[in-house]
């Protein structure tokens, strides 16, 4: 590892340049001519995250870091006060290796923490070994006939890497002014991202903080009490909210971490990436009474939640937006004493809409302003002209005299991260000049006419309104799953087309034109850096209800590759599709975000809404968990005005590695390779949560909506004809098929009672993923089986749906080419072609041989 160390032709450094140095070591990842598969730009979390994953999934990855040592962002954010601003262990890696083994000693650690942490993460999955220290990327370029990227370091070396993944942040380019004397300051003066790991003492010294995004605030915490003076000038008031740090002891966390794996999960669902997320109703729909006992609660509990955990419309109404302006200039206002510095730091009229500018977390800052000795400057009509040797002078010539300067004047947010490395497309063209018009990525994770390059909590993504490893971990498990299929596929590289691009930002704009984020110049529209285009740099995190409980993968037409197969969709899916088409808006859940689903967002873009035509909207969900069950169904009562139809997907077919008759946890099963880890608990099959509970628990949802509301709707099971025929194959799938009839036709009545009609379709095998995930033994089981037509099994479902004559309770079995009413009694099987395994028997054998021999092993 290097050192961070000022340039010794630099009193001020101001570049990531400033800090590369020549390596001793050739070895390993500083050797020269490197070829790997990957190549991560950036040791924070998401280039960490991004190297364990890809050398998980077998490809030969390095990390090329600026900076000295791994934590990103926490190895250069050393400045007096430096904290983070989201709690743990939301803030945290969900790996249970690490997390398991780890503690804070509080909610909101500082960067010396942070950096203890990434030591210990080091530890547990080996990081610093494929990682070249000191080593700044200053141009990189993709050759189409090798299909690889040439990437040069400012030490000169050259590297070759298949893929290309910037794991640089948002705030990794500086943004420090033009003020052409602070390289004749005679005392110290550095950027708040620059700071010196060796300490500066304020104590008796005249002191400047320039500046009052987060980084100001917590200097001015830690000077107020220590400094002789200290002076902060401020253009704009940070509408600052309670911190509530605390300390954490470590029982309480060991305690607390049985619920981890939840909450990493539930992270996930929020329109902001924590464990709380915004009210479900809108500031007037409570009366003044209890909107202030409610902004009291939200106020009291800390952190962003008075931000993002407020009233679902705060950030898109202007009338109720002041409302949470008032309540918070009464709190803050009542903290400072002095009237003329209320004015500036509190002002009764806001200066800009609540929550359009990032507010920061603060523990005492205003406090600070009841010192003597630390005053507020208000520059926003008298600006910072210059510095000279010994301080700072104004516009109108007013001059102050300092010893240290701490200039915290942010970043050039999220775009400024990419165009400083020297990228240059197939095109011959430069990334920073492209995007002088404005940035254009697709997805918020690839750059047109720059193939196999993906970037992470960047541009026109989340960043900036999500919890950075939330975000982190959700787009990396994307680029990984992707540079996965190409690798199956041998698909030499990915480009994203530039018409997709194109939407894509139409997108990230539109939906932001319908906030109040464009009100004002912030870090969300852009930032303040001169010249720069006022636009959204990031995408807003945050009909029927559709859920499938396993992956589908299909082409996703924003990419354009060499060659790229067509894969079967799951049966949801495939009717979300045939909804969208007849004109019903659709949420679609399930575990993540797959390709096929991505094709499917594309084709009815959510801005759609607006303008009344039908649209698709996807939500990360976990069917197995009620309370992400419940978050998702929460969703969609927000996006949509009253949601009609309720489709519960399931499609969970009895896994080889966890069934019945090999259990997990056996000798027959020692590696517990599972489709859900509830497997291998005990009281769990996650063939049945998936299949049959989470059904009904949806189901529960829906008709507790309908009947409180004496609203009609409509419920389309996903059964099976297993439901009302068995085998000894798979045991499990038919109870569980048989347990979702059964409840189907139990609430038969409902539908001349309440209005509420629910009927499940049955089909007969219809090759879908489902099928094709399982081929060893599906082989045996289907091969020269009828399968039915996707086609099929659409327009009986969608009759379901439409027909009013279904509902009481209905089961419409589809075969090949016939459709029928399964009676409520001594059904009679289904006798088509299309019907059952014909190499059933074969199987059956070999598992009855089996037991003979073997025995069940439980």
């Amino acid at each position: 590892m290097g050192e961070n160390f000022p340039s010794e032709s630099k009193k001020f450094n101001t570049e990531l340049r400033d800090y590369s140095v020549s390596h001793a070591d050739k070895t390993g990842p500083y050797a020269d001519n490197l070829d790997v598969d990957a190549i991560v730009v950036g040791a924070g979390f998401a280039g960490i995250f991004m190297l364990k994953t890809l050398r998980d999934r077998g490809l030969k990855t390095y990390i090329f870091e600026a900076g000295n040592d791994t934590g990103g962002t926490w190895r250069w954010n050393c400045y007096p006060g430096a904290c983070v601003d989201s709690e743990v262990p939301e803030y945290e890696f969900s790996w249970p290796e690490v997390w398991k083994t780890w503690n804070w000693p509080t909610n909101y650690p500082n960067y010396e923490n942070l950096r203890a942490y990434f030591d210990h993460v080091d530890k547990v999955i080996g990081v610093k070994k494929d990682c070249s220290f000191n080593t700044v990327v200053v141009g990189a370029h993709f050759d189409e006939t090798e299909g690889k990227w040439n990437i040069r370091t400012e030490d000169g070396r050259t590297s070759k890497a298949k893929y290309l993944v910037l794991g640089t942040g948002f705030a990794a380019k500086r943004y420090i002014p033009d003020w052409p004397g602070m390289n004749k300051f005679k005392g110290v003066i550095h950027h708040s991202s620059f700071w010196p790991d060796e300490e500066i003492n304020v104590s008796g010294k005249k002191c400047a903080v320039i500046g009052t995004g987060a980084s100001g605030v917590q200097i001015v915490q830690a000077w107020g009490p220590e400094a002789g003076e200290v002076k902060v000038f401020q253009r704009t008031p940070n509408l600052a909210v309670p911190m509530r740090k605390q300390n954490l002891t470590v029982d309480e966390q060991e305690t607390a971490k049985k619920y981890y794996p939840e909450l990493f999960k539930f992270r996930e669902t929020s329109f902001a990436g924590f464990h709380y997320d915004w009210a479900e109703k809108s500031t007037f729909d409570d009366t003044p009474e209890d909107r202030e006992a409610f902004y009291e609660k939200v106020w009291n509990d800390g952190g962003f939640r008075y931000w993002v955990a407020l009233y679902k419309d705060t950030l898109l109404n202007a009338k109720a937006n002041k409302e949470a302006y008032n309540f918070w200039a009464k709190k803050t206002r009542a903290r400072i004493d002095d009237p003329k510095k209320r004015d500036v730091l509190a002002p009764l009229d806001m200066p800009h809409f609540f929550g359009i500018k990032r507010p920061c977390l603060e523990y005492s800052y205003y406090e600070q302003f009841n010192r003597q000795n630390v005053d507020v400057v208000d520059i926003s009509n008298n600006a910072i002209k210059d510095i000279d040797e010994t301080g700072i002078i104004l516009e109108d010539g007013t001059h102050h005299e300092f010893d240290v300067i701490a200039v915290a004047t942010g970043f050039d947010v999220v775009t400024g991260v990419m165009t400083q490395l020297g990228l240059e497309s197939v095109y011959k063209t430069k990334l920073e000049e492209e995007w002088l018009p404005g940035a254009q990525t697709y997805l918020g994770l690839t750059v047109s006419g720059y193939p196999n390059m993906f970037h992470i909590y960047g541009p026109q993504a989340p960043t900036l309104l999500s919890n950075g490893p939330t975000t982190v971990e959700v787009q990396g498990r994307w680029i990984a799953d992707c540079i996965q299929k190409m690798q199956k596929n041998n698909i030499k590289y990915i480009n994203p087309k530039r018409e997709a691009s194109i939407a894509w930002k139409k997108e990230i704009v539109d939906s932001n034109d319908q906030t109040l984020f464009p009100t004002t110049r912030s870090t969300y529209m852009g930032g303040s850096i001169p010249g720069k285009v006022y636009e959204p740099p990031r995408a807003l995190a945050g009909g029927a209800i559709v859920t499938s409980a396993f992956q589908c993968y299909g082409p996703l037409p924003g990419l354009s590759t060499p060659q790229v197969a067509d894969m079967v969709l799951s049966i949801n899916l495939a009717f979300a599709r045939f909804l969208l088409n007849k004109g019903c808006s659709v949420i679609i859940g399930d575990l993540k975000l797959t390709l096929g689903v991505q094709d499917v967002l594309n084709e009815f873009p959510q801005i759609n809404l607006d303008k009344g035509q039908p649209a698709a909207m996807f939500f990360e969900v976990d069917v197995v968990s009620w309370r992400q069950l419940t978050s998702f169904w929460e969703f969609g009562l927000r996006e949509f005005p009253r949601i009609d139809i309720v489709i519960p997907g399931a499609g969970l077919y009895e896994p080889p590695s966890s069934s019945f008759w090999q259990p997990p946890r056996t000798e027959t099963n020692p590696h517990s390779v599972s489709l859900d880890p509830a497997d291998a608990e005990p009281g769990h099959y996650a063939i049945l949560d998936i299949n049959l509970t989470a059904p009904i628990r949806l189901s529960q949802l829906a008709i507790g909506y309908w009947t409180r509301n004496e609203l009609p709707g409509c419920i389309v099971h996903l059964g099976s004809i297993a439901g009302y025929i068995s085998g000894p194959a798979t045991p499990l799938y038919y109870a569980s098929k048989h347990g979702l009839h059964g409840f189907v036709m139990s609430l038969g009545d409902l539908r001349d009672r309440l209005g509420i009609r629910i009927s499940a379709i049955a089909p007969a095998p219809v090759l879908t993923n489902l099928w094709n995930s399982d081929k060893v033994r599906l082989d045996t089981l289907m091969k020269d089986a009828t399968f039915v037509p996707m086609e099929e099994v659409m327009v009986a479902m969608y009759e379901l749906v439409v027909n009013e004559e279904y509902g009481n309770g209905t089961i419409l079995e589809v075969t090949a080419g016939e459709t029928r009413v399964v009676p409520k009694f001594n059904a009679p099987p289904p006798t088509a072609a299309s019907v059952g395994a014909p190499n059933a028997k074969l199987y059956y054998d070999k598992l009855f041989d089996h037991l003979k021999t073997k025995g069940l092993q439980t």
